[in-house]
């Protein structure tokens, strides 16, 4: 079977599209003629690609599976001349993309060497992992440490936990001890972690609480939302050593890591990434 890409490129373009102009447009071509390249490849396969879930026209279960591998299929191709362009270009002129937390992402910016323009790209660890299989990106950062044979885990720091508040809600408490105040960590506005972080379940658990029993006032999906919500006083949270306020009102109580397990982040690469001449040596010492 031999598929034009023009045709595949044409469906990616629909079912990532709101609508077909959008799709013709993406395209640079007329939606008859887009209308046309859909039906060619349907006669390609002999098999619909669509079908109509009232008066809207979505893909079968088969046109989503030719979807994914097409997407696949054009993601390989792009990666396999962009590292040929990659072996020419002088590093200047390259790029490195790089995804994960915000947080994650400022400090990966200190941690890599490399001349040419970087990219950073927030997102949780599950989706830039996934990005990074779909070689949409370059590096991950994340502490899911992949079980594959072609990514490659460089550890890039373990972070202890600590407690940090707002001096508002210190006063007449003696910070030494306001790890293991009862009364302050239950009636103190807790601001969550979304993802149930294990650094405050740890903690918990050691002084025989749970999350149920503290007064959560929010939970956010990043920490850098968290520290600005303690920096304006809205409460306390228990949040990796990686993030620090610079504010004099902000109080870092550190917790011992001995109770607190601490979390590895990596840096997590496609091997063959290192294989290229510009891209041998971008991790600082």
């Amino acid at each position: 079977m031999n598929i034009p890409i023009h045709l595949l490129e044409s469906l990616i373009a629909v079912e990532e599209s709101p609508s077909m102009k959008i799709a013709a447009e993406k395209l640079n071509i007329s939606q008859p003629a887009l209308s046309m390249q859909l039906h060619k490849l349907e006669e390609a396969f002999n098999i619909p690609l669509f079908e109509f879930q009232g008066k809207k026209k979505i893909l079968t279960s088969f046109g989503q599976s030719v979807y994914f591998e097409a997407k696949r299929l054009r993601n390989e191709i792009n990666f396999s001349f962009e590292s040929v362009n990659r072996k020419h270009l002088d590093e200047s002129k390259l790029s490195l993309r790089i995804a994960g937390r915000r947080e994650l992402l400022l400090k990966a910016k200190k941690s890599i060497s490399f001349d040419g323009k970087v990219s950073l790209l927030a997102m949780s660890s599950e989706k830039a992992i996934r990005a990074l299989n779909d070689r949409e990106v370059d590096l991950a950062i994340s502490r899911i440490k992949p079980n594959s044979s072609e990514l490659v885990a460089k550890v890039f720091f373990e972070n202890c936990p600590w407690l940090v508040t707002h001096t508002k809600w210190t006063r007449g408490k003696k910070l030494t001890d306001l790890s293991y105040d009862l009364d302050f960590l239950k009636d103190t506005p807790f601001i969550a972690y979304s993802s149930q972080s294990g650094l405050e379940a740890d903690w918990l658990s050691h002084l025989g609480l749970t999350i149920s029993d503290l007064n959560i006032k929010c939970e956010c999906e990043d920490w850098l939302s968290i520290l600005q919500m303690i920096e304006a006083g809205d409460g306390y949270s228990i949040i990796p050593d990686s993030i620090e306020s610079n504010l004099k009102e902000v109080v870092h109580i550190e917790l011992p890591c001995s109770v607190v397990k601490p979390e590895t982040y990596y840096f997590i690469y496609n091997r063959s990434l290192t294989k290229l001449p510009s891209y041998k040596n971008i991790f600082r010492k």
